[in-house]
C-alpha cells in the first residue's frame, strides 16, 4: 500500500524509543539527516517525504533488500499518476455516493453518460435506444435519473449536456448497488464473448500471491484504470467500451489467519 514507507519510518522511530525511552523525534530526524519539522509532517501524513531524502533515509535505517524494495515501491506509488489525477489533472470530476443506487447498479446510466462523448453522434432518444438495444422509454428514465443526480443538464434548446468529465464511485465502496453492477458487468461480458477478436480482448492470469500485497495490487489496478481514462480522452470516439478487471482468490481464504 502507498503508506508502507511511512510505516517503515515509524517502525524505525519506535525501535529506537523502545531501547531508549528518552529518544525523541528531534533525535530521529538528526540521525536521518532531515529537518525535524519536515519529518514530523511526513509521519503525520501532512506532506510527502521530499525525494532528496529517500536514498539517504534508506541508508541511515540500514534496511534489508526486501524492506528497501517495499519502501521504494510504496514511495513511488505515493507520488504516482493516481495522486496527480486526484490533484486535478482530470478536471470537472464528481464522486457518486452509494445512496445513488440506480446510477451505480444499472449499466445504462454510465453507458449513456459516456455516449455524450461520441464523435458525430446525434444524441437523441431513438438513436440511443437503437445503439444500446433498449427502449426509448428506458432511455427517458435514465436521462431523468442522470438529470436528478445533477450529472447532466438541459440546454436552452431542451437538449442535454454532460456536467462532469469524470464520474466515479468511492474506492472500497461495499454496497448492494455495486455488487449488482458487477453482476451485470459479468453477464454482459459473457454475451460479448461472441464478438470478433478485433472488437474485444479477453485474458486472464492465475498466479500465487502474498495476500498482504492485495492493497498494493488494488492501487496499481486503480492507477491503470486512470491511465486508460487519460489514453481514451482524445481521438475519434465511435463506441462506448467497458473495461472490467477482476482480482479474486481462486483458493479458499484461510479463516485461521
Amino acid at each position: 500500500m502507498s503508506d508502507r514507507y511511512l510505516n517503515i519510518l515509524k517502525d524505525g522511530l519506535e525501535k529506537r524509543q523502545s531501547k531508549n525511552p528518552r529518544y525523541s523525534l528531534r533525535s530521529y530526524a538528526k540521525d536521518l539527516g532531515i529537518n525535524s519539522s519536515t519529518l514530523s509532517q511526513v509521519l503525520r501524513n501532512k506532506r510527502k517525504l521530499p525525494e532528496k531524502y529517500v536514498e539517504q533515509i534508506i541508508d541511515k535505517l540500514r534496511l534489508d533488500s526486501p524492506t528497501k524494495e517495499a519502501f521504494l515501491q510504496s514511495y513511488d506509488l505515493s507520488n504516482s499518476f493516481l495522486d496527480k489525477i486526484d490533484l486535478g489533472i482530470i478536471d470537472r470530476k464528481i464522486q457518486l455516493e452509494d445512496t445513488q443506487y440506480a446510477l451505480i447498479a444499472e449499466w445504462e446510466y454510465f453507458t449513456i453518460l459516456q455516449m455524450f462523448d461520441l464523435t458525430n453522434f446525434k444524441f437523441e432518444r431513438a438513436n440511443i435506444a437503437k445503439r444500446l438495444n433498449i427502449t426509448e422509454q428506458r432511455v427517458s428514465e435514465v436521462l431523468s435519473g442522470l438529470s436528478d443526480a445533477g450529472l447532466i443538464e438541459k440546454n436552452s434548446d431542451h437538449s442535454y449536456a454532460k456536467k462532469y468529465d469524470h464520474v466515479k464511485t468511492r474506492d472500497e465502496i461495499a454496497s448492494k448497488a455495486l455488487t449488482e453492477s458487477h453482476h451485470q458487468t459479468l453477464e454482459m461480458a459473457k454475451e460479448k464473448l461472441e464478438l470478433k477478436l478485433s472488437e474485444r480482448d479477453y485474458s486472464s492470469l492465475v498466479f500465487a500471491m502474498d495476500k498482504s500485497k492485495i492493497e498494493l495490487a488494488k492501487r496499481i489496478i486503480r492507477e491503470f484504470r486512470l491511465k486508460m481514462t487519460e489514453l481514451c480522452k482524445d481521438g475519434n470516439k465511435t463506441e462506448v467500451y467497458q473495461l472490467a478487471i477482476q482480482l479474486f482468490p481462486m483458493t479458499e481464504v484461510d479463516k485461521n489467519e
